[in-house]
């Protein structure tokens, strides 16, 4: 447990010598550093800084994936692919599956599509899995209409996978 932990810190530390200037939030770094930490994957600061510029040079121009949540996607990608930059167009692809099924454009729904490309199920495709986290997310929201929103769309995502 103490070597989990002393690596999380080392990574975050890395991390946060070598984001100082582009990510101020605190508890982005701590996140992409528990991804790295939790995969047993070795961080390469250049190689993820590559991964994040590509996912900002393909985003639009109001685009969430122009802020800090293009770190978490792209660590999202760099430790679960050999060849994550060949999935940044499928992470774009599934985004827009999300938004033609009515999902809010966002942070969330980047996190959602990452959720779904990062977690393969051979027995769903990238269709029913969208439709099964919508009709859930409208059975919260329809629930729980003040407490429901895209915030909860990952949630969404990871019920859908266990229905």
């Amino acid at each position: 447990m103490q070597d989990k932990v002393t690596g999380f810190a080392e990574l975050y530390y890395k991390l946060n010598d070598g984001l100082k200037w582009k990510v101020s939030d605190k508890r982005i770094l701590m996140t992409i550093a528990s991804m790295y930490a939790m995969n047993h994957k070795t961080l390469d600061l250049d190689n993820l800084l590559r991964i994040a510029d590509r996912i900002k040079d393909k985003a639009g121009l109001f685009s969430a994936m122009k802020s800090y949540s293009r770190f978490t996607a792209a660590a999202a990608l760099d430790v679960k692919f050999e060849q994550p930059d060949a999935q940044i167009n499928q992470l774009f692809q599934l985004y827009d599956l999300f938004r033609k099924a009515k999902f809010s454009s966002g942070v969330y729904t980047y996190l959602a599509a990452s959720t779904v490309l990062t977690n393969p199920d051979s027995s769903l495709t990238y269709d029913q899995i969208i439709r099964r986290t919508k009709e859930l997310h409208d059975g919260m929201k329809k629930e729980h209409v003040f407490l429901t929103g895209a915030s909860d769309y990952p949630l969404a995502v990871l019920l859908a996978y266990e229905h």
